[in-house]
């Protein structure tokens, strides 16, 4: 019988939520292929009710309650029977790998736990010890079990390097876009140094994080670029779906272009020239980066959303995190069409050489070749 390749996730790789669902696809194309070409099975479970995703003050407490009591955090308490010694497994969640990892080691299968960020260390970070503390159990507990870690960032693998027992490989496979997802939102190059300035945020409206962003734009951003251009700022569009209702408020408020009928999402990020992501708190909004590079989009961010990435400021776009360096980023656009269009040509070639999944696949199959290397040989 052929071994088989298994990815265990939270969520579907068919759904699921922007960030996490994207990345279970990239993970789930590169292990078809991998599988494909070692004559092997490939199969993804998904685990039947809610898995906490450990981002909120309840799921840590809930988390803190799992250790404490050493029961599962509302997993389901065994994996899937059917995996069998010489099977590689493949977790794509901390908390789902922490209750399973362990079993499936115990099979006899190799196991790849995967994590695109590190967050005991963002949390770390930001000032946050306890919540820090809890997620690196988490992670101390789902990696003593792996055969390889695989994380979205060198230097979340350095960290990880330091703070895992000896003998466990580390790889990075990088959070992606696929290229052709976004011919529909690209401006040709010769229209964007000739079109006009249009500011756009894009990104999930109830998202808190965003929310704090928009709202820290709205209070010290907008105000400096009306006192220095006067009635000739340009239209700023906040482009998202679910808008919170307090923002949809300030936003009209304020004479923005608030845009949420999903319809119109692509259209209006399509026409946008300049992109700005104010996120001063959380992680999620890295993805839109990303895909506003591959949108051949000038970029204007804070250095949070920007972590783990790997990207060149003054090169792939411009980095402040104070509300005079962010203001001063966004003149510099809205003056300079030729910037802009600079920008925007050396965002779409990082992210065509280094974030694309066709790089990412191939590091996703080299990961699978040597966390399979020995359990296969030794497949009974």
């Amino acid at each position: 019988m052929p071994p088989t390749v298994w990815l265990l996730t939270s969520e579907d790789p068919a759904s699921g939520s922007k960030a996490a669902h994207l990345r279970n696809l990239q993970l789930a194309d590169g292990l078809k292929e991998f599988a494909s070409a070692r004559g092997a099975n490939f199969r993804t479970s998904c685990v039947d009710g809610r898995l906490s995703d450990l981002r909120d003050a309840r799921s840590t407490f809930d988390t803190l309650h799992e250790l404490l009591t050493r029961t599962p955090l509302q997993v389901p308490s065994l994996p899937p029977s059917e995996i069998l010694a010489g099977d590689l497994v493949w977790i794509s969640e901390i908390a789902l790998a922490a209750a399973w990892a362990p079993r499936v080691a115990t099979k006899g299968a190799a196991v790849i736990v995967d994590q695109s960020s590190l967050d005991s260390i963002l949390e770390l970070r930001h000032g946050r010890q306890l919540q820090a503390w809890v997620r690196s159990r988490s992670e101390r507990r789902a990696f003593g079990a792996a055969s390889l870690i695989t994380v979205g960032a060198e230097a979340y693998a350095v960290r990880a390097r330091e703070r895992m027992k000896p003998g466990i490989q580390v790889a990075v496979i990088p959070d992606a876009v696929a290229l052709e997802r976004y011919e529909g939102s690209r401006m040709p190059e010769a229209k964007q140094s000739l079109a006009p300035a249009v500011l756009a945020f894009p990104g999930r409206l109830n998202y808190a994080p965003n929310v704090r962003g928009l709202e820290w734009f709205l209070e010290e951003v907008l105000p400096r670029l009306r006192a220095a251009l006067g009635d000739r700022v340009p239209e700023i569009r906040i482009i998202g779906r679910d808008p919170d209702l307090a923002l949809i408020s300030r936003a009209k408020a304020q004479g923005l272009n608030l845009i949420s009928e999903p319809s119109a999402i692509v259209p209006a990020i399509r026409d946008s020239t300049v992109v700005f992501v104010p996120l001063r708190s959380g992680t999620a909004t890295r993805i839109k980066i990303l895909e506003a590079m591959a949108s051949r989009k000038a970029i204007v961010s804070t250095g949070r959303a920007l972590e783990g990435l790997g990207l060149a400021p003054g090169r792939d776009l411009l980095v402040a995190d104070d509300p005079d360096g962010f203001t001063s980023s966004l003149l510099k656009l809205i003056r300079d069409s030729d910037l802009r269009a600079t920008l925007a040509h050396h965002a779409f070639e990082t992210v065509r050489d280094h974030r694309s999944w066709a790089v990412t696949r191939a590091c996703v199959i080299s990961a699978a070749s040597t966390a399979s290397e020995t359990a296969w040989k030794a497949r009974p």
